[in-house]
């Protein structure tokens, strides 16, 4: 049945957290959600509460800057205010084992000529007061920054002007906006018509419609596919040449199928390429969860996101396969043959930092390509960086060898992108 549309911003703000809660792995399972969700109504989750905006056409929202921070509306208008800052009175410093408080003065009402009366001032207090100045100064630039950015299509800002001894001077608050813009919209289209009005009444010298036509039809911006061409080649670590044990460089080693124990090949094994995809994802989600989650829920969840026709006959498989590799990491994980810890869990929730499915992109402007890809895990211990790549290939020997050019890739990125210097190794997972 229809449903009213009422606050569809709170809805739209809570399914963003909850988003953000699936990618850290705090919300796995349907259960996990509602927990989560009954967190936020209960007020007990430590969540800042969306701001209620309605959407409503030709409605205008109003409010000062510290309501709309993270906010954005299609057209912003900025009110005119002064540039005028005020001095600090008092500074609050709150340390571990409490605060500290200086007082410089202490205003009064205003005389009959609208002039502040000061009751008490102290100047004992310099370095303080400066500190809290410089401290204000840089609020009211962050604010600015935050009117400046809230506008999705257009931005209009109110100018103020004073008159001091005769002279006109600009005193508005957004003037760091403006300074290297147009300083009057309105005056500089009043001159485009002007220009134009002027241009219409002169009189046309004659001119061939059939030479102006083929003119336009030579120079037409639509017929310009300049942009279309790459300036540079784009390149990604997964898709360089693998080396082979062979010598021949031409030929790629391929690995024998895996059969079971009756000597029949697993049904699930026709998908290598899926079943590596739900093994990475698996270790990313054991990862970011420091090795909370339940397995068999979020082996279940991830065999939905990634379910197709073709693929959900062999779901039992695929699973049974993935809960195989949860036990075994779990409990000591894979032996290697690289020298990479064995136990790779514990090294990673033991980390002094650990990043997963971390993105990157640099150009080498010496090759002119552009760089792209994906690391599977980055983790830093005693002060020295490790990337591991998971692979499961059904032959683990000399993986380091074989992906020698994607893990080469790997550091110089990390190099590029960082300044820091690493390791990267393959970390073999036997499915």
């Amino acid at each position: 049945r229809k449903l009213p549309a009422d606050n569809l911003e709170v809805v739209c703000y809570t399914l963003e957290l909850l988003r953000n809660a699936e990618k850290t792995g705090m919300v796995i399972t349907m259960k996990d959600g509602s927990t989560f969700l009954q967190g936020l109504i209960a007020g007990e989750s430590g969540q800042e509460r969306c701001l209620s905006l309605e959407a409503e056409k030709d409605w205008v929202h109003m409010a000062n800057l510290h309501k709309v921070k993270g906010l954005e509306a299609p057209i912003v208008i900025l009110a005119g205010a002064s540039s005028r800052t005020f001095t600090a009175d008092n500074r609050m410093i709150h340390g571990e084992k409490g605060a500290d408080g200086y007082l410089f003065t202490v205003g009064g009402e205003r005389d009959g000529n609208g002039i502040s009366q000061t009751y008490f001032e102290t100047k004992d207090f310099p370095d303080e007061k400066a500190a809290e100045n410089e401290a204000l100064k840089a609020e009211g630039q962050r604010l600015v920054y935050v009117a400046a950015t809230r506008a999705r299509n257009a931005l209009i800002l109110c100018n103020r002007t004073k008159v001091y001894k005769g002279k006109e001077s600009v005193d508005s608050k957004w003037k760091p906006i403006t300074e290297d813009g147009t300083p009057d919209i309105f005056w500089f289209l009043k001159q485009n018509s002007d220009q134009e009005r002027k241009a219409k009444t002169e009189a046309l010298p004659a001119v061939d419609a059939a030479l102006l036509y083929e003119q336009a039809e030579a120079v037409s911006a639509l017929k310009d596919r300049t942009a279309q061409k790459a300036t540079f080649r784009t390149e990604t670590p997964s898709g360089l040449h693998l080396v082979s044990r062979i010598d021949d460089a031409e030929t790629v080693e391929t690995a024998p199928e895996q059969e079971n124990a009756s000597g029949e090949e697993h049904e699930y094994k026709r998908f290598p390429a899926l079943l590596g995809t739900m093994t990475h994802k698996l270790m990313e989600i054991m990862v970011s969860s420091g090795n909370r989650m339940n397995s068999e829920s979020a082996i279940s969840e991830i065999i939905r996101e990634y379910r197709t026709a073709e693929t959900e006959p062999f779901e039992p498989g695929l699973k049974e396969a993935l809960i195989k590799v949860a036990t075994r990491i779990r409990n000591g994980g894979y032996e290697q043959t690289n020298g990479l810890p064995k136990d790779i869990l514990t090294t990673l929730l033991q980390a002094d930092a650990v990043y997963c499915e971390v993105p990157f992109c640099y150009k080498d402007e010496e090759q002119n390509i552009l760089w792209n890809g994906i690391m599977d895990v980055i983790y830093a211990e005693n002060d020295r960086w490790h990337i591991v790549d998971y692979k499961t290939n059904a032959d683990g020997n000399d993986l380091d060898i074989k992906y020698q050019g994607q893990l080469a890739a790997y550091i110089q990125a990390f190099r590029k992108i960082t300044g820091e210097t690493a390791d990267a190794r393959t970390y073999h997972i036997d499915i």
